[in-house]
C-alpha cells in the first residue's frame, strides 16, 4: 500500500514545494493521490505490454534558484499554507505530507553540487560542473514526478542513482512500482529489456532470462546424472547384501 504522505507529495511535485510556488493543497491533488495505486497498475501493465505513451520531461531548472531554495527549508508559515486546505481530520495526512516533502528537502539538499571558492575576500560559491549539475537533475526528476520512472525504463534511460533516489524518498511507491511490474512480468519471455531496466531500480544485478533459463537446464541435467550414478552405486550394495543375509540350501537327502 502507498503511503497517503508520498502520495500526496508525488502528485503535487517538489519542484512547487522547493520553489515555494505550492500555495495549498486542492481537491484535485488529494483525489489524484487517492488514485495513484491504480494509476500505477495501469502504468505498469502498459510498459509490459508495451502501450505506454511518451512523457514529457521538464525544463532544467535554474541552478541559482536550486541553490537559493536549497539554501533554507520551507519556513513553517509557508509549509502552514501548503496544507491549510486540508481538513481538519486529515491531520495524519499533513503530518504525512510535512514529514515526506522534509525528507525529500534532504535528499535534494545533501546531493546538490556545490563549489566554494575562498580567498582573501572570502567564499564565492561557483557554478558547478555541466556534468554534476546533469546528474542532480535526473535525481531531481524522479523525486520530483516518482511515476516518470516507467519511461525512463520504457527507453531503457533508468539510472540507478534514479532508483536508489526513488527508494529513499518514496519507499512505498518505489515497492508498489517494483511489485506492480515483477507481477505482470511474470510468465513473460520477451521482457529482457524491461528485466534489466528493473534492475536499475531495484539495485539488484541483473540476469538475461535466457541465460537464467540456461542455468537452470543445466542444474536440473546435473542433478538427474548425480541421482542416476547414486542409483547404480545403490545396486550392487543392495546385491552383496541380499547374499549375505540368504538362507544357506539344505543339502540333498
Amino acid at each position: 500500500m502507498i503511503d497517503r504522505g508520498e502520495a500526496l507529495v508525488a502528485v503535487v511535485g517538489m519542484r512547487r514545494v522547493l520553489d515555494r510556488s505550492l500555495k495549498y493543497i486542492t481537491i484535485e491533488d488529494r483525489e489524484k493521490a487517492s488514485r495513484l495505486e491504480a494509476r500505477v497498475d495501469l502504468l505498469a501493465a502498459q510498459l509490459v505490454n508495451g502501450t505506454l505513451s511518451e512523457y514529457e520531461p521538464t525544463s532544467p531548472s535554474d541552478y541559482d534558484d536550486l541553490l537559493a531554495n536549497l539554501s533554507e527549508p520551507p519556513t513553517p508559515t509557508q509549509l502552514q499554507t501548503m496544507i491549510a486546505s486540508l481538513p481538519g481530520e486529515d491531520h495524519d495526512d499533513a503530518a504525512a505530507f510535512l514529514a515526506v516533502a522534509g525528507g525529500c528537502w534532504k535528499y535534494l539538499q545533501a546531493s546538490l553540487p556545490i563549489v566554494v571558492k575562498r580567498s582573501l575576500y572570502g567564499a564565492q560559491n561557483l557554478p558547478p560542473s555541466g556534468v554534476a549539475l546533469t546528474t542532480f537533475e535526473f535525481l531531481l526528476q524522479v523525486i520530483d514526478d516518482p511515476l516518470c520512472v516507467f519511461e525512463l525504463m520504457n527507453t531503457g534511460a533508468l539510472l540507478r542513482s534514479q532508483g536508489a533516489a526513488l527508494k529513499a524518498c518514496f519507499p512505498s511507491i518505489h515497492g508498489a512500482i517494483v511489485q506492480a511490474v515483477t507481477e505482470r512480468m511474470l510468465g513473460d519471455e520477451t521482457d529482457g529489456p524491461i528485466a534489466l531496466a528493473l534492475s536499475a531500480l531495484t539495485g539488484m544485478p541483473y540476469q538475461d532470462p535466457k541465460v537464467t533459463q540456461a542455468m537452470a537446464a543445466t542444474d536440473q541435467a546435473q542433478a538427474a546424472k548425480e541421482q542416476a550414478q547414486q542409483q547404480r552405486q545403490q545396486q550392487p550394495q543392495e546385491s552383496r547384501v541380499g547374499q549375505m543375509v540368504a538362507p544357506p540350501s539344505s543339502a540333498p537327502r
